[in-house]
């Protein structure tokens, strides 16, 4: 009965882990090792921002994944184009063009070529004195090879393998730049040679390990997730991506100041900025004295005159010699803090002589903006396992998504943060009760797998690992096998709150929180039914108003069960004591009333038994919408009094749900509970005796707790106050005069 777990992330996949072993055994087999699919060593910066991606007015590049690339090799003259304002992205590379290309991105990537000797290469003397430099450049440092009878073969195309060589030759004689890796540093996976390829085996050596290197550096992804192609000619937009990616790890910058930084931080983090000073040449500018100016509201940093303002900026509005200077490589870091609140903060960084002031108007900078959020401090935990089930089928398979969150629920983009999971699988087959909880007296089989994996968050703060198992009695269905599979989290960066599937049991166990769901191979029968509503609300007519109620029947899968009668009820009735149009009456009825039978719809294949009625309402009310289902032996059409004798057992009663028929507002209205909440349509529904209805808008007034605030604040606590818990409360004070209204909410959230 294997189980199999693997992680996802949003952007590719992150790894595998497979435990892989029979529950009939007594032990488990060991995990298997997948290969790694992970560029663990990007670089953390780049080399095309600032000036770098200015267009360079390449006519041909379109919507092509490399026109950014092309436009930053041009701006460090690394690739002039084909003429006529084209790039030909679609062309193959020559081996000359290589050669060119490396030449000229060596200067800024910090590679000497003072040293530079012709290499007696015998096919190169036709060429012009630019090529042969170029030729003669490339083969003296070693990052392009002659052939075995020294000839160079300029017309050759470059392949894809052999752009790895290149590249991972070029990187090894290059100069690291900040955030940049050194590839004869990596130790990820290099030993064994391990690889997401899976055509790459009957390549060199030199050429695996290569595209190995230049995978792990984030330089190439592949063609596919599993396939490098390593035979295939390279072409001038793959070239383009290519390089820059690779001199995102060298020094290479663009001319002038550069900043680069997080986009995102925590509130109240010292956060770190890499600066780069060039001149025209890209070469590095030693000793420039550089300085940080910041503001949380950008568009007052600065007076009319572009000198700093005091209250709305912050850091280094003159140049002193006690700012830092840049390093022999013509690089500083600089610190920073971020807001204390939630917010963005800008940043501009700049350079000058000591005594310069600042001036928007006429000081060069490099401009960036940080988010600062709430910090994480819990991780949630979701799935993907279908509403209102109680199990999953055997080979089915739920995912557990693991979200890096704030105090306020809101997912934060930490990458990184370990999180270890304890997954443990086991057969309980004959150890449940007849309500399917756990015989704790007879204790659980000894059939049961464990592993303890811990994973990192990719940029997005976010895990996903997905677990199934298989039939411990293949081929023997609806005989009742269960395997349970119990997740623990444990040593994590942060706190779980789970909000993981409905069945689970989320209860502490040793430190750690448990989630559990249970595959099985029942026959499938009616579990639940639920109500839901086309509107929750609406404005009173006496005229009559329609209204739409669905009742869903699924089964213990959250499977829908179709073909089968559900009754549904209504205790709301009209103003003039009419018929109560198209709904069967109260279910319990009052003393001495006679019950009203049901009405009765029938479920579609989605499960759904769909009611449409409409309602006659002068007066606020709350409507209380019912439903049943059982299922008979035969037929039935009063479901309350012929049918409860001859069923065969199966009843599931759906929990009612209100629908509120409410009077609009026309004067103010005190402290009320919020019964609904529909952004949508900017309105409340309040419960001040009776179903109140008011209505905002974004010129009114909006306060949280007596304290100003924004719409889009107010609506944030708004949806947190919907559930109706006593302490959340709207006040509405009206002004018919203005027409500006004002909303003031409480909250305990």
């Amino acid at each position: 009965m294997p189980l199999i777990a693997r992680q996802r992330s949003r952007l590719a996949v992150l790894a595998v882990l497979a435990l892989v072993g029979s529950l009939l055994a007594v032990s488990a087999v060991p995990a298997v090792a997948a290969a790694d699919d992970t560029a663990d060593e990007k670089a953390m910066y780049s080399a095309c921002v600032g000036a770098a991606t200015e267009s360079a007015g390449f006519s041909d590049m379109g919507n092509s994944f490399a026109a950014g690339a092309a436009d930053c090799l041009a701006h460090y003259g690394i690739t002039l184009g084909t003429g006529d304002g084209m790039f030909s992205p679609d062309k193959a590379v020559t081996r000359l063009q290589m050669a060119r290309f490396l030449s000229r991105a060596a200067g800024p990537a910090g590679i000497d070529t003072m040293m530079v000797e012709a290499q007696g290469l015998t096919d190169i003397a036709d060429l012009g004195d630019e090529a042969q430099d170029a030729v003669n450049t490339v083969a003296s440092l070693g990052i392009m090879t002659a052939r075995s009878d020294d000839t160079f073969d300029p017309a050759g195309t470059v392949s894809r393998k052999d752009m790895a060589v290149h590249l991972a030759a070029f990187l090894s004689v290059a100069l690291v730049g900040p955030g940049g890796v050194d590839i004869d540093d990596l130790t990820n996976s290099r030993a064994s040679g391990d690889s997401p390829f899976t055509d790459i085996s009957e390549v060199s050596v030199s050429a695996h390990k290569a595209i190995r290197d230049i995978f792990e550096l984030g330089v190439t992804t592949g063609t596919t997730d599993t396939t490098f192609s390593p035979n295939d000619p390279v072409s001038r937009a793959q070239m383009a991506a290519f390089i820059t990616r690779a001199l995102a790890h060298t020094n290479a910058r663009p001319a002038g100041i550069a900043a680069q930084g997080p986009a995102n931080a925590d509130t109240s983090e010292t956060v770190n900025i890499s600066v780069s000073v060039r001149d025209a040449d890209h070469a590095p500018v030693p000793d420039a004295l550089v300085g940080a100016i910041t503001s949380e509201t950008p568009d007052e940093a600065f007076d009319d005159q572009g000198a700093c303002d005091d209250d709305k900026s912050a850091g280094d509005c003159s140049i002193t010699t006690s700012n830092e200077a840049t390093d022999p490589d013509g690089n500083a870091e600089l610190s920073v803090e971020t807001p204390t609140e939630p917010g963005t903060l800008t940043v501009w960084v700049w350079t000058g002589d000591s005594g310069d002031d600042f001036d928007a108007d006429t000081t060069d900078s490099a401009m960036l903006e940080i988010d600062a959020a709430l910090p994480p401090t819990q991780t949630v935990v979701t799935d993907d396992v279908k509403d209102n089930a109680d199990f999953l089928k055997f080979g089915d398979t739920v995912t557990y998504t693991f979200q890096v969150a704030n105090t306020n629920g809101d997912a934060v983009a930490k990458a990184d943060a370990e999180v270890t999971v304890k997954a443990t699988i086991e057969d309980v087959t004959d150890s449940l009760n007849a309500d399917g909880t756990v015989n704790e007296v007879g204790g659980l089989r000894d059939d049961v797998e464990t592993t303890v994996t811990t994973y990192e968050t990719d940029t997005g703060g976010m895990i996903e690992i997905s677990f199934t198992a298989d039939d411990p009695n293949s081929g023997d269905d609806n005989r009742g096998d269960r395997v349970r599979l119990l997740l623990h989290l444990s040593g994590a960066t942060y706190g779980l709150s789970s909000e993981a599937n409905d069945q689970g049991s989320d209860t502490p166990d040793s430190g750690t929180e448990t989630i559990q769901i249970d595959f099985a191979d029942d026959a499938p029968v009616a579990t639940t039914l639920t109500l839901s509503q086309a509107a929750r609300y609406h404005e009173t007519d006496a005229a009559g108003v329609g209204n739409t109620l669905r009742a869903t029947l699924v089964d213990q899968y959250g499977d829908p069960i179709r073909g089968q009668k559900v009754s549904v009820w209504s205790d709301a009735v009209n103003t003039d004591g009419a018929a109560k149009q198209g709904l069967g009456g109260s279910r319990s009825g009052s003393a001495g009333e006679a019950l009203v039978p049901a009405d009765h719809r029938t479920t579609n294949g989605s499960g759904v038994a769909t009611k449409r009625y409409t309602r006659a309402v002068a007066d606020a009310a709350v409507e209380s919408l019912d439903a049943n289902y059982v299922k008979v032996n035969g037929d039935c059409r009063d479901i309350l009094t012929a049918c409860t004798e001859t069923d065969d057992g199966t009843a599931v009663d759906a929990e009612a749900v209100s629908h509120y028929w409410a009077v609009r507002a026309t004067a103010n209205v005190g402290a009320s509970t919020v019964l609904v909440a529909d952004q949508d349509n900017n309105s409340i529904v309040l419960d001040s005796a009776t179903a109140t209805l008011v209505t905002y808008k974004s010129g009114d007034y909006f306060q949280i707790g007596g304290i100003s605030a924004t719409m889009d604040a107010f609506e944030k606590a708004l949806n947190d106050a919907s559930g109706g818990a006593t302490a959340d409360s709207v006040t509405v004070t009206l002004n018919a005069d203005s027409g500006i209204n004002t909303f003031d909410i409480s909250t305990n959230n």
